[in-house]
């Protein structure tokens, strides 16, 4: 009897570890925080996220969607969380921001160098801007008028090259690994700010696995 009464609680608990459900991440390729090495996916936020996790003893997952989706399957329950992220209000009612887990540095570049000292800058001016982007939703935030979305950086270059827009905002280093990888001239620019970038992870998920 008691050996029978051993197997069913060794079947429970490990039934209970089996039901321990995957946390879905979703990110974008953006190096040197989230990029691809062969299949790989690696970079500085993605190693931080894993060590975390790993450290957690949680199974995981990280799917490569745009940014758009992310946020969209974040708020619509198709993933757990997603990085990195600034805070976002519409997105503060289904999920909770963590601590920073990396910091990033964003600059205003353009081709002409006076541009960037004028007064009142940006104002008046065409500013591009990755769709989806934390600096999308900053520049919105902040009411600054986006003349140009578009879906890949070497787009938003191609746009100033030519004339279509006046400046851009993005993180520095994003700028500068793209740079060492495609080739191409450096470009006047413009700090804007330090910013601390964390997770967003489902108040769903959260309130399961407290």
């Amino acid at each position: 009897m008691w050996r029978g009464m051993l197997w069913i609680v060794l079947f429970w608990l490990a039934g209970i570890a089996c039901a321990q459900p995957s946390l879905l991440l979703e990110t974008n390729i953006s190096p040197p925080y989230q990029q691809l090495s062969g299949t790989h996916l690696t970079g500085e936020s993605v190693e931080t996220v894993r060590c975390v996790l790993n450290k957690l003893g949680h199974d995981f997952s990280i799917d490569v969607v745009p940014w758009k989706r992310a946020q969209s399957d974040l708020q619509n329950g198709r993933s757990d969380g997603y990085f990195s992220a600034i805070p976002q209000s519409q997105l503060d009612a289904v999920a909770t921001l963590t601590a920073p887990i990396v910091l990033e540095k964003w600059f205003w570049f353009a081709k002409d160098a006076d541009m960037l000292q004028q007064s009142g800058f940006p104002s008046g001016l065409k500013v591009g801007v990755l769709r989806g982007s934390n600096q999308e939703e900053w520049l919105q935030s902040k009411g600054i008028r986006i003349a140009q979305s578009v879906n890949q950086l070497p787009s938003l270059l191609k746009l100033l090259e030519i004339g279509r827009i006046d400046t851009f905002l993005v993180d520095e280093h994003v700028l500068g690994s793209l740079i060492s990888i495609e080739g191409g001239r450096a470009w006047p620019s413009r700090f804007e700010r330090y910013v601390p970038m964390g997770l967003y992870f489902s108040k769903r998920f959260l309130a399961l696995n407290p």
